[in-house]
C-alpha cells in the first residue's frame, strides 16, 4: 500500500499487485490468496492497520535524518554553521 505513485524494477513488474483498498480489505484479499505475513511500511499506512487492529507484531527503527541546510536534525533544531 503506498499513499504516492510507487515505480517499480523492471524486473519485479510480473510479480507486483498494486491495490487500492483498506488495510482490512487487503488483509481478507490476501489471506483468501494464502498469504501468512505481510510488511507493512510508511507513517500514514502503519496507522491505518494500527487502527484497524491488524499488526500482530511491530519492529520500530529509528533512523536519524539530518538536513543542516534546513537546521534540523531528527525533529529537533540545531544550531547551523555556513
Amino acid at each position: 500500500m503506498s499513499h504516492a505513485p510507487v515505480a517499480v524494477p523492471d524486473r519485479l513488474v510480473a510479480i507486483r499487485a498494486f491495490r487500492q483498498s483498506t488495510p482490512e480489505t487487503l488483509v481478507a484479499q490476501l489471506g483468501r490468496d494464502r498469504f501468512r505475513h505481510l510488511y507493512v511500511d510508511g507513517g500514514q499506512t502503519i496507522q491505518g492497520f494500527l487502527r484497524a487492529g491488524l499488526l500482530d507484531d511491530i519492529t520500530v527503527t529509528v533512523i536519524p535524518c539530518c538536513s543542516v541546510r534546513a537546521g534540523r536534525c531528527s525533529g529537533h533544531w540545531v544550531a547551523t554553521s555556513n
